[in-house]
């Protein structure tokens, strides 16, 4: 079975290593504090949109870790818990983000709300960019390996480790060892338990210092090393469009723009979709209970 694995990944298409011109780079400079309000209201109706995400965080919140950090809250932790536990919500999430430029800002992207506090969360835990560290990460995939002295992002959010033995299946065809300065500390939030753990934004930009094949713990081996230049095309685009939408051709066009109309619909609005949302989690956890003495009578 391993040599069969190892021989469809050999076969398989060769990825490029560049830029990753399509991905969502926002990293909210300058614009945070409106960005994380306007996150905090758009999140009431994206969730909604989004139930496989909004009921794997009611139920897994309760058994994230409590923030130990300052600046960092409830939902920074959660949102770091998901994305470590749950490999269908990370891979969606994380194909979304590398994809996903057009649709940012848009309801074409239902992870606002996990971009921004993974963002904020990696942020704070390394405010300063100050804490350079090398990281490693394993893969069974193939990439483009004329790219030395190139630059490079990785256009998802990264989870590496300080160690060459990974936490995850361990692919031997493509490593990477990783200088990263922005990328930040997660152990202490992660779902998993083991050392070193450390989370990549999507804006960090590396160079390819070298290619090496042959390697004994991998087939290639990408040693890169962050240019401590960030590029993020979409700085602060939510907070500029976003406000359009909920604000300008949404609210605004209610009541004929007359204020106390508009203020009055933006409050209903935001209740009716806190109830709707509250009552897919109430409907979801009674299936859970229902369920529950079903699967254990099963087992």
């Amino acid at each position: 079975m391993f040599k069969v694995g190892v021989l469809t990944q050999q076969n398989a298409a060769v990825l490029p290593l560049d830029m990753a011109p399509d991905c969502i780079d926002d990293m909210y400079a300058g614009c945070r504090s409106k960005s994380m309000s306007l996150i905090n209201l758009y999140g009431v109706f994206e969730w909604h949109a989004n139930m496989n995400f909004s009921y794997a965080w009611a139920v897994d919140e309760r058994n994230a870790k409590k923030p130990v950090h300052k600046h960092l809250q409830d939902d920074h932790a959660t949102s770091l818990y998901i994305f470590t536990k749950l490999a269908n919500i990370r891979q969606d999430f994380n194909t979304a983000v590398k994809t996903g430029k057009q649709k940012y800002s848009t309801d074409g992207f239902r992870f606002h709300f996990l971009y921004f506090y993974l963002t904020d969360a990696i942020q704070a835990l390394n405010p300063n960019h100050s804490e350079c560290r090398t990281v490693y990460l394993r893969t069974w995939k193939r990439f483009d390996q004329d790219v030395i002295d190139t630059n490079v992002r990785f256009g998802g959010f990264t989870w590496a480790i300080s160690s060459k033995q990974s936490f995850e299946a361990n692919g031997d065809v493509s490593c990477f060892e990783i200088q990263t300065c922005f990328g930040a500390d997660i152990t202490h939030y992660s779902s998993v338990n083991q050392m070193g753990q450390v989370l990549i934004p999507t804006y960090e930009v590396f160079r390819v210092m070298a290619v090496v094949t042959g390697d004994p713990w991998c087939g290639v081996v990408y040693k890169l090393q962050s240019t401590k230049k960030p590029k993020a095309d979409q700085n602060c685009k939510l907070s500029q469009k976003l406000t359009k939408s909920l604000l300008g051709g949404g609210l605004l066009s209610w009541g004929g723009g007359n204020t106390l109309t508009m203020s009055a619909c933006a409050v209903l609005l935001i209740i009716n979709s806190f109830i709707l949302l509250l009552t897919d989690w109430l409907v979801y956890r009674f299936k859970m209970i229902i369920a529950w003495p079903i699967m254990y009578m099963e087992n």
